[in-house]
């Protein structure tokens, strides 16, 4: 089973709205990206190098309406990468020592 995963959330007065999960390859995100926006009938918005960069560095990125087309009647959409089958790494804080 492919635990790999993009979840996209439309977001408006800091509620999520809507949102929805499309199955993904970290490498494949901007087809699982129109997978999910056919889904929320949206448009696909525009990808910028800084979401690129977002996506490389942190596996989330922000679209704001400025990166839409048509118009976007939310405040923003989030996409983030979800792997189930990789455990979450502990951070180094000595609070979390056993």
């Amino acid at each position: 089973m492919d635990e790999e995963k993009l979840w996209v959330k439309l977001i408006k007065k800091n509620k999520i709205k809507l949102d929805t999960v499309a199955l993904c390859q970290d490498d494949y995100w901007h087809e699982a990206l129109s997978v999910a926006c056919r889904a929320l009938d949206i448009s696909v918005p525009v990808i910028l190098p800084r979401h690129e960069k977002d996506w490389e560095k942190f596996k989330l990125t922000r679209f704001n309406a400025d990166d839409f087309m048509e118009a976007f009647p939310y405040d923003y959409m989030e996409i983030e990468y979800i792997n189930l089958n990789k455990p979450r790494a502990m951070s180094d804080d000595p609070r979390n020592a056993v």
